[in-house]
């Protein structure tokens, strides 16, 4: 028997990957998510999934870290997902064969 996925009527989920220390975009997004909950009717149930891979690559991982404990939208339950890129940063905290690949 073929069955569909399907959120309940009053559940609302956004998923977001790959942010990649990009700050500006990751504000840009979060601000069109505000300005589209507005648009919408209102779900009891509303969830942000960050997929990983918050850091690395772009120019201020730094921002994109305070912006994700402190300055997401109102009303919603945040889901933070470690990515490959906080792995191997947290395996080059322990290691110096790992420090030494991640900073290459």
């Amino acid at each position: 028997m073929k069955r569909n996925a399907r959120l309940p009527p009053d559940t609302r989920i956004y998923a977001i990957g790959d942010i990649h220390g990009c700050a500006l975009l990751l504000e840009t997004l979060l601000d069109q998510i505000t300005a589209n909950e507005k648009l919408l009717s209102e779900a009891k149930h509303k969830s942000l999934i960050f997929l990983g891979d918050y850091i690395d690559r772009g120019p201020d991982s730094a921002r994109v870290i305070d912006l994700l404990l402190h300055d997401l939208p109102d009303g919603f339950t945040p889901v933070f997902l470690k990515g490959n890129h906080e792995h191997m940063l947290l395996k080059a905290l322990h290691s110096s064969k790992d420090a030494a690949v991640w900073l290459r």
